[in-house]
C-alpha cells in the first residue's frame, strides 16, 4: 500500500494522509544503517485535523512498515502552511533499550571473551521492554572476540555486532533479522547491459586509504608485567610492488592463538585494492525497453552488470537506495557495493594499467597514489 497512514502509539487512531507533496517524498535505506521517509504536507480545509495531529513521536505507516516521526518543521509563507516531516523506521527505536554492563571479576577486567552470534544477540535483546525480537538466517560458525558487553543501547549493540560477526541486519517493523551476506542477497531479474538498457557508463578509480603493508601482534605472554607478545607477524599485499609501501594501523589480536589466525585477521583489516565507482544513466528490461520503477529494485538485490567495451561482467550488491513516491515517477538512486569479489575483474584491469604507468614513471618521476577514496560504488539510475 502506497498511502501514508498516520497512527498513534496505542494504535487507537489511524487516518490516511492527504494533500502531501508527492514530489517531496523520499525513502532512504542504507545497509546496516538507517531507514527513513521524509515528505512535505500542506494544511488545507480537507486535512486540517490530520495536519494538527502530525506531531513528533506519532507513527506513519508506509508499505506495511512503521516509521516514527522524529522531525517536524512548520512553515508559513504568508499564504500556505506546510510541515516538513522526517520519520525513522521503528527498528531504530531499539536505541531506547539500555543494555546493562556485564559484571566482571577483578582478574577478568582486561580480558576479552569469545562469543557465538546467538549468545551475543541474546545478551543484547534480553529484558527489552519495547517488544523487539530477532532471528538468525544464514551460517555463522565463527566466534568473535568481544571487548565489553553492555553499557550501550540496543542499536549500538546491534551495529557493533555487525562489525564483529559480519552480518547484515534488516527489520520487519520490530522483528530484526540477522543475515549472512550470501543469504541476504538475491539476484535481480533486471540486468544492466550496455547498449540494451544503459547507453553510457563512467568508471572512476580512486586509491584513498589504500594500504599494502601491515604488522600484527597476537596473544600476550603470560606471567609478565611487560607488554610483550608471543606472536608478531608482518604482511605485504600482492599489490605492494604496484602501489609501494603504504602502512596500515597495527593489529593487536589477543585471541590469535597461532600464526595463521593472526595473519587472517591482518589480511581482513588490510584494504589493499582500489575502489571503482560505476555510474550509468538508466536501468530497465532490454526486451521491452521499460525503464526502472520503484518496485524493480530492492534492498537485498544483486544486479548483473555487463559492459563489453569496458570488459565488465560482474554482480553488484545494493548497499543504499533513495526512492521517491511511486506516483511521482522520479529517478531511483542506488549505491552498489565494491567488495573485492564483486569487482575483481575491474581491479585486475586497473592494476595492469597502473603498473604500466609506474613503469613509465620510474624513468621520469616518482608516483604517489592519492590519499582518499569512497567505500561504495555509486550508481544513479534515471528514467529518461
Amino acid at each position: 500500500m502506497d498511502a501514508l497512514v498516520l497512527k498513534n502509539r496505542k494504535g487507537t487512531f489511524g487516518e490516511i494522509l492527504t494533500d502531501f507533496d508527492f514530489g517531496s517524498f523520499k525513502y532512504e535505506y542504507e545497509k546496516n544503517n538507517e531507514r527513513s521517509i521524509a515528505f512535505t504536507i500542506f494544511k488545507t480545509s480537507q486535512n486540517e485535523d490530520i495536519f494538527e495531529n502530525l506531531l513528533n513521536e506519532m507513527i506513519i505507516q508506509w508499505q506495511g512498515q512503521d516509521y516514527v516521526v522524529k522531525s517536524t518543521s512548520i512553515k508559513y509563507d504568508g499564504l500556505i502552511v506546510s510541515n516538513e516531516v522526517e520519520a525513522k523506521h521503528i527498528f531504530m527505536e531499539f536505541q531506547g533499550h539500555n543494555i546493562k554492563k556485564e559484571e566482571k571479576k577483578n582478574d577478568e577486567e582486561n580480558e576479552k571473551r569469545t562469543m557465538k552470534l546467538k549468545e551475543y544477540l541474546d545478551y543484547g535483546f534480553k529484558d527489552n521492554k519495547l517488544g523487539f525480537s530477532y532471528q538468525i538466517k544464514g551460517n555463522f560458525k565463527k566466534e568473535a572476540a568481544v571487548d565489553e558487553l553492555g553499557g550501550k543501547n540496543g542499536m549500538e549493540h546491534l551495529t557493533e555486532g555487525a562489525d564483529l560477526f559480519g552480518y547484515i541486519y534488516f527489520a520487519d517493523n520490530k522483528k530484526i533479522t540477522v543475515y549472512d551476506e550470501e543469504t541476504f542477497y538475491e539476484m535481480s531479474d533486471l540486468p544492466l547491459i550496455y547498449k540494451y538498457n544503459s547507453s553510457d557508463v563512467t568508471a572512476t578509480t580512486t586509491t584513498t586509504d589504500l594500504r599494502t603493508y601491515i604488522e600484527g601482534y597476537g596473544k600476550k605472554k603470560e606471567d609478565t608485567d611487560k607488554d610483550e607478545y608471543e606472536l608478531h607477524e608482518t604482511y605485504k599485499s600482492p599489490n605492494y610492488d604496484v602501489y609501494g609501501h603504504l602502512e596500515a594501523s597495527t593489529v593487536y589480536e589477543d585471541n590469535a592463538a597461532n600464526k595463521n589466525e593472526l595473519l587472517d585477521k591482518m589480511k581482513e583489516e588490510l584494504n589493499d585494492e582500489p575502489t571503482v565507482e560505476v555510474s550509468t544513466n538508466h536501468l530497465g528490461e532490454p526486451e521491452h525497453k521499460r525503464y526502472m520503477k520503484n518496485d524493480d529494485i530492492k534492498e537485498n538485490y544483486m544486479i548483473h552488470f555487463i559492459h563489453q567495451p569496458l570488459n565488465y561482467n560482474l554482480d553488484l550488491k545494493v548497499v543504499k537506495i533513495t526512492k521517491s513516491h511511486p506516483l511521482a515517477n522520479q529517478p531511483v538512486e542506488v549505491d552498489f557495493s565494491n567488495s573485492p569479489k564483486d569487482i575483481l575483474k575491474i581491479q585486475r584491469d586497473t592494476n595492469r594499467s597502473i603498473k604500466r604507468m609506474n613503469n613509465l614513471a620510474r624513468s621520469t618521476m616518482t608516483f604517489k597514489p592519492p590519499e582518499n577514496y569512497s567505500e561504495s560504488v555509486g550508481v544513479t539510475i534515471v528514467d529518461e
